[in-house]
């Protein structure tokens, strides 16, 4: 702080900071300790009698305490005694240097003591008492040389050369002047080369510095540059990466291209054989019904004239009518063949009123119609009447069904043909052995729809077949 004494702005910033915690502090020491620094603030910035005052009442606080700190309280008589120097009141002050120096030698700093003993004899100096002052100061000048204080000693040989010179002994005067000159050199030498020691210590740290900064430079050119390799290295990995990925996607769209072309082409060929089957199934349906149908009504025509001519006898007109029984039981089968073949109710009426009829003939099944009736593409009723037709049969057939359910439901754009069965059911982790349920998907798959199958041995089969309406418009 007595360094920087000069800069009162700064040390009352400080100051004023202290002071606003002051009356939480409990401690009598810091509290005087707090007035000796204000005090001193106060007397730099030419304010001499609030320092005195200020001053006194750090001493009151210290000797009302019981076991006050004796360096604090030596500090305290010193720079009471400093400021009653300072304005020439020298008797006062050589009072409190002598109490300054008893706090002193409590605490046995030599260096306080030896500053308290010179200035206790430059006092007497300024009091023309130049015996008791030479006493002082020679005793000061030892106790410095012995503590090997430079500062002290040319302090103590500056009073000293000013006492030889009021007494009229020019020579002592001019011995005391020397060594005073020697001494200051000296001081400022070693502050000098303390100065210079400081700034080639500096240098050396700029030097240490500078050669960090370019050490840690060349490493950050040298990381920048191991990751700019680095960074090269990943975009050339993520580049044969997504190279690679997408010739591996491309090879996929191929793939699933080849496997979608193939689909396609199955599924026209499937398409263009069910067309095909539904044209010859039409075809043949019609010329035995037509053909063949009336071929065995003109022979049936034929047959009864014959029984009534006079030339039969009884025997053989029985042989006759049996004849004219197994006729009418081959043309009742000949129009059921025509019938499933392609039924002339799903041409006319459309694939309710056809399957309807279908099941009507068999007593175990149960026909149920829900939703629109209009009527749909003629090639998707012909495939859903041959589904149900199939997988009915199916039922009776293979799954011993005492009960068959088939019911259509018909949306905007899709239709769902069921059919349910009590039969003995089957493993559908198997595959079957025969080709129907494959040739059921195919068909589905050519409008768009698919097949699910719930199944187990001895609980019946469930069997969906969807397809999609809009697809087939």
């Amino acid at each position: 702080y007595l360094r920087n004494q000069l800069d009162t702005v700064q040390n009352k910033l400080y100051i004023d900071k202290a002071e606003a915690i002051l009356p939480h502090i409990k401690d009598s020491d810091q509290i005087a300790n707090f007035y000796i620094v204000k005090s001193n603030t106060l007397f730099y910035g030419n304010q001499p009698e609030q320092a005195l005052g200020l001053i006194q009442v750090a001493i009151d606080i210290l000797n009302r305490t019981e076991q006050p700190d004796q360096y604090l309280l030596g500090t305290a008589y010193y720079n009471m005694a400093y400021y009653l120097r300072n304005l020439e009141r020298y008797r006062e002050a050589e009072a409190f240097y002598r109490r300054s120096l008893n706090a002193y030698e409590q605490t046995g700093i030599r260096y306080d003591m030896t500053d308290a003993v010179i200035r206790i004899g430059g006092s007497l100096y300024y009091q023309e008492r130049f015996d008791e002052a030479e006493t002082y100061l020679l005793k000061g000048l030892a106790m410095a040389d012995s503590i090997h204080s430079k500062v002290l000693m040319r302090n103590a040989c500056d009073v000293l050369s000013y006492l030889e010179y009021e007494r009229g002994r020019y020579k002592e005067a001019y011995g005391y002047l020397d060594q005073y000159v020697t001494l200051h050199l000296d001081i400022l030498s070693e502050k000098e080369q303390s100065t210079i020691n400081f700034l080639h210590a500096k240098h050396e740290d700029d030097k240490k510095m500078q050669q960090i900064k370019d050490l840690k430079a060349r490493n950050t050119l040298m990381w920048l540059s191991a990751g700019g390799l680095v960074l090269v290295f990943i975009l050339v990995l993520i580049s044969l990466l997504y190279r690679q990925r997408y010739l591996r996607n491309e090879r996929r769209l191929a793939q699933e291209k080849v496997v979608l072309l193939e689909r396609e082409k199955r599924l026209v060929a499937t398409q263009a054989v069910m067309e095909g089957e539904t044209a010859e199934r039409s075809r043949l349906a019609r010329d035995l019904h037509d053909g063949l149908g009336g071929m065995l009504s003109v022979i049936k025509l034929n047959l009864h004239q014959v029984k009534r001519s006079d030339l039969m006898v009884p025997d053989d007109v029985n042989s006759l009518d049996n004849v004219l029984g197994l006729l009418d039981q081959s043309m009742q089968e000949l129009r059921r063949v025509a019938h499933n073949m392609m039924p002339e109710a799903l041409v006319k009426y459309g694939l309710k009123v056809a399957l309807a009829d279908f099941c009507r003939n068999i007593d175990s099944a149960h026909f149920h119609y829900y939703g629109e009736e209009k009527r749909l593409d003629p090639n998707l009723e012909v495939t859903v009447y041959r589904t149900a037709f199939e997988l009915v049969n199916n039922a009776i057939k293979h799954a011993e069904a005492q009960t068959i359910n088939i019911q259509v439901v018909q949306q905007r754009d899709r239709l769902a043909l069921t059919v349910h069965d009590d039969g003995k059911g089957f493993d559908t982790t198997k595959k079957p052995s025969g080709h129907g349920l494959s040739n059921i998907t195919n068909r589905a798959a050519v409008y768009g729809g698919s097949m699910d199958i719930l199944s187990a041995p001895g609980q019946g089969t469930e069997i969906t077949v969807e397809f999609l309406i809009q697809q087939t418009q």
